[in-house]
């Protein structure tokens, strides 16, 4: 909804000023991590936000601060998007752990395993099979019994 200037004059000064304000890292996580208790996916959605402003912050920063959220984390994320059936959460979340990871390695099959979930918890079964492809295609190829366990039915 816009509002006109002239119903309250410097409104939109001071939500400017308000886009400016962002809690502190620990404060993100500890957001986070109460609204995935809570399964309450928009303020999840904004717990990222505001640690994705951080992570921008650090970059623009010389020296740069080079911030990265737990992959823990999002794997509990990704599970809360599947629980509270939220495409933008998902989206979002694999999203920021890809740019976390900073393509020097792939994301761990418990996130691969959370984004399946999330996605058929959706009802979108090609995109879940289509994970479960890129899942066996980045670990086909190890040598680690636990791996093998992982493509296991039994």
């Amino acid at each position: 909804m816009n509002i006109p200037e002239s119903v309250f004059p410097g409104i939109y000064q001071k939500m400017e000023q308000n886009k400016a304000l962002c809690p502190s890292w620990d404060l993100c996580n500890h957001i986070a991590d109460v609204a995935m208790q809570a399964n309450n996916s928009e303020l999840v959605f904004y717990a990222l936000e505001f640690m994705a402003r951080w992570i921008r912050r650090g970059q623009t920063e010389r020296p740069q601060v080079l911030l990265s959220v737990d992959e823990g984390l999002l794997v509990s994320v990704l599970a809360t998007a599947g629980r509270t059936y939220s495409s933008k959460l998902l989206d979002a979340s694999w999203s920021f752990l890809k740019s976390s990871l900073r393509q020097k390695k792939i994301p761990n099959p418990e996130s691969c395993l959370a984004k399946i979930y999330a996605y058929s918890s959706l009802g979108n079964l090609p995109k879940a099979f289509g994970t479960l492809r890129e899942l066996e295609a980045s670990y086909s190829s190890a040598d680690n019994e636990a791996l093998e366990d992982l493509f296991s039915p039994f």
